[in-house]
């Protein structure tokens, strides 16, 4: 059996774009949704502290905007349904662009071919 993943056993992670790969003022990064909570996930079971990853994003990666790519009822299943609302306590602003999973899964196939 797995162990339970939370915000304090494995604390949010940002893994950053090298800056020569865009034109852009400051930095982008990737993670996992903030917070979440998933039972039997391919990565094993989590159960993360929303609060802790906004805090940490916030105070140790100087995050200021995060943008969700998950669809509305990801926010469900992963049990996040405030996350949009809670950035703002951190000063961090929300953007959600939700990238549909057919469509990107569609998408794979097409470039496997």
């Amino acid at each position: 059996m797995r162990k339970i993943r939370t915000s304090d056993s494995d604390p949010i992670n940002v893994a950053f774009l090298e800056s020569s790969s865009f034109s852009l003022p400051g930095r982008i990064g990737l993670t996992f949704a903030p917070g979440k909570k998933q039972r039997n996930a391919q990565s094993g079971q989590w159960d993360r502290d929303l609060e802790t990853d906004l805090s940490r994003l916030s105070s140790e990666y100087g995050t200021n905007v995060l943008v969700s790519l998950i669809e509305e009822d990801e926010f469900e299943r992963l049990a996040i349904p405030g996350l949009r609302a809670r950035t703002g306590h951190y000063e961090i602003e929300s953007v959600w662009f939700p990238i549909r999973t057919r469509l990107f899964l569609n998408l794979c196939r097409s470039f496997r071919r």
